[in-house]
């Protein structure tokens, strides 16, 4: 197993007070979904479909950590107008999502 390696361990959710969103790995935990605090759903996605990662496993791809996307992530996407979140996947890849649109890039896969 990869050393970054993380469990998938259940539904994950966390609030971006800026963007007024709440990012939402739902139970399968292959789908992320953006909720504005008004309740609508903005995007639902599957990064692990979308990024064409084979499956290790049954259930896999899954999202086990989500949180900010640190500066130095962004190298290549440095527009300051969008706003990314960060992700793991149990396939030891990690990358970023696009908050508007949902768009997963990869940045590292072990």
């Amino acid at each position: 197993m990869p050393s970054n390696y993380r469990p998938f361990r259940g539904p994950i959710a966390c609030a971006d007070n800026t963007m007024k969103m709440i990012f939402y790995v739902e139970s399968d935990g292959r789908h992320l979904s953006a909720i504005g605090f008004d309740g609508i759903v903005r995007w639902t996605r599957n990064p692990g479909v979308d990024a064409h990662i084979q499956p290790r496993d049954v259930g896999s791809p899954r999202i086990v950590w989500m949180g900010e996307a640190e500066p130095s992530m962004l190298g290549s996407h440095p527009d300051p107008g969008r706003h990314f979140i960060a992700i793991d996947l149990d396939s030891a890849t990690s990358g970023v999502v696009d908050t508007t649109t949902g768009d997963f890039i990869r940045l590292a896969q072990d």
